[in-house]
């Protein structure tokens, strides 16, 4: 009896072993499982999200001062609160929706900085710099710091609804004051710009480019101004000082190396 339930047991073994091997095998006539989210091939559909791209190279002819990287770090991690320069106040007098802060189509012809490229910029202060920027104004105070966000444009078709956005910004001079605390500090963002009878959005975010005053007698500055380029997650500064790619341009300024919202 032992000897019959012990031979019973191995034969069991042996035909679960067969059964469960010959199940993981897929059958030729089975149908394959369907793709999983985001795995399907897109030909002919949707396009494929960009890769994000490069941070901004370090341009041959640029030197990269490490005495202005903390600065310039600290203005990258907290640029996006400031606001944008042409964004408009709130406007709680009428009925009207306020206007957008566009992007812009750099005129720059260096490519390997923000040439040919969308940007929005931000300021410190905004007050400081349309002041600084207006028909003959006064040089730009010390401790004002622009940035120019760019990034690489992404040609749609015409007919596009441009989609607005609304994003958070520090308080700042000028803003509406809602008793209720409804309409906190904001920002309407259009991304998109026409050149050329094109229309185009922002596709990878490219990098930062950033300046900022300091006290015109500072050794290794422009007059007090220093130019940086930094990587688009604000980590990698990959030229810092007297850029020479940023100087060739800004030196002819009209607004002592300004140029204003053109």
């Amino acid at each position: 009896m032992r000897s019959a339930l012990i031979l019973l047991a191995a034969v069991s073994s042996f035909a679960w072993g067969l059964w469960t091997e010959s199940a993981a095998e897929p059958r030729p006539d089975a149908p394959s499982a369907p793709p999983l989210a985001g795995d399907e091939d897109q030909g002919g559909g949707a396009e494929p999200a960009p890769n994000p791209a490069p941070a901004p190279e370090a341009n041959a002819k640029d030197e990269n001062n490490p005495a202005f990287h903390a600065r310039l770090k600290e203005i990258a991690g907290s640029y996006a609160r400031w606001g944008r320069v042409d964004a408009p106040q709130w406007a709680p007098t009428d009925c009207k929706m306020p206007g957008a802060s566009t992007a812009r189509m750099s005129a720059s012809k260096d490519s390997e900085s923000h040439g040919k490229k969308l940007y929005f910029l931000f300021g410190s202060s905004i007050r400081d710099y349309v002041k600084a920027t207006a028909e003959g104004a006064a040089e730009a105070p010390a401790g004002l710091a622009i940035v120019k966000e760019s990034w690489v444009p992404r040609e749609v078709p015409a007919g596009t609804i441009r989609v607005r956005r609304q994003e958070p910004r520090d308080k700042r001079e000028g803003d509406y004051e809602d008793p209720r605390g409804a309409f906190p500090p904001s920002d309407f963002v259009e991304p998109y710009a026409e050149k050329d009878g094109k229309l185009y959005t922002t596709g990878a975010k490219h990098g930062l480019f950033v300046m900022y005053k300091l006290d015109p007698k500072t050794p290794g500055t422009d007059e007090g101004w220093v130019y940086g380029a930094v990587s688009a997650d604000g980590k990698t500064v990959t030229g810092a000082g007297k850029l020479t790619s940023c100087m060739e341009c800004h030196t002819q300024a009209e607004h002592g190396r300004l140029f204003g919202l053109k």
